[in-house]
Parts: C-alpha cells; sequence; structure tokens
C-alpha cells in the first residue's frame, strides 16, 4: 500500500516586483497552513519522505506545516515540482525509494489538483484544489512506478474552508 499526500502551498503575496520563486507567504496562509498540519496530525499519517518545490513560499509552507503536525521526514526540494507539470512529477516518482509508504508533495496549482484527476480519477470538492488545501490518496501496490497503472482512490480531502 502506497498514501500520496499532496499539499498545496499556502496563500502568497501578490507583489508582482517579487520574482515568482522569490513569493512569500502572507499571515493569513501561515494561519491557514498551521490549521492544516493540527488537523493533518489529527490524521495519524506521517510521511516517510518529501518532496517540495524549490520555491520560497512551498518551503515556508512545509516549515509551518511540519511545526503544526509534528512531522519530520526525509526532505528534498525539487525544480520539477516547481515546473508544475503532473505528468513530469508522476514520472520522476521513480527516484522515491521503494521503503517509502507515505510522500508528501509539496505544490503548486494545477497541478496538485491534476494529479488527483489523473491518480483517482477524483474531481476536487468544490472544484478547485484551494490554497493550504491537502488530499491523500491509497494505492494498491509496493511500488511508485505502478501509481500510473493501479488506480488510487482518493481518501481524504480538506481545505482551511472546510475546517471552519
Amino acid at each position: 500500500m502506497k498514501i500520496l499526500i499532496l499539499l498545496r502551498h499556502a496563500k502568497t503575496e501578490q507583489n508582482r516586483d517579487i520574482d515568482d520563486m522569490g513569493r512569500h507567504i502572507t499571515k493569513e496562509g501561515i494561519n491557514e497552513i498551521k490549521k492544516m498540519g493540527v488537523f493533518f496530525k489529527g490524521l495519524n499519517i506521517k510521511p516517510d519522505f518529501v518532496l517540495c518545490s524549490n520555491s520560497i513560499r512551498t518551503k515556508e509552507t512545509l516549515e509551518y506545516f511540519m511545526k503544526s503536525s509534528g512531522i519530520k521526514p526525509e526532505i528534498i526540494y525539487e525544480k520539477f515540482v516547481y515546473d508544475n507539470n503532473e505528468k513530469t512529477i508522476i514520472s520522476n516518482l521513480s527516484i522515491v525509494n521503494k521503503s517509502v509508504r507515505k510522500l508528501l508533495i509539496v505544490g503548486h496549482f494545477p497541478s496538485v489538483e491534476n494529479m488527483v484527476k489523473i491518480l483517482a480519477g477524483s474531481s476536487i470538492p468544490g472544484g478547485k484544489f484551494e490554497t493550504s488545501a491537502i488530499a491523500v490518496l491509497k494505492f494498491d501496490t509496493d511500488s511508485w512506478n505502478d501509481i500510473m497503472t493501479k488506480k488510487g482512490k482518493m481518501e481524504i480531502y480538506k481545505s482551511p474552508d472546510m475546517l471552519n
């Protein structure tokens, strides 16, 4: 059994004078991702490994999420996650060690939403994968290479608004 956890970065600054890679999350984003971390802690799903976009906003999102959820997995920051192409992200899952059972990907819209559609054949409640939202997909396989052929099931989708 493999579990894929998808987390979209928190709300960010809309400052056009800052390079997209360098945008920071807002105070509202910090509060929302902390709430999501507390929610995630209650699920008792501890990822073994994290693939995180190499942007500032995803790194900050992951930092606050880890603190509030109490998780401490190994982390790799990857440009291919920032590049926001779901097929590229999925094809690169082969870099994840087979022993990893629970993988967290911290990424961007629309790739996180499209991964849910491709891998689980599910749509997102409310129509859009919101900032700071999380989806948990389960796959009946022992290899990350097989998740394209073994359709997963979306077990959980929560956004900060759904926790209010």
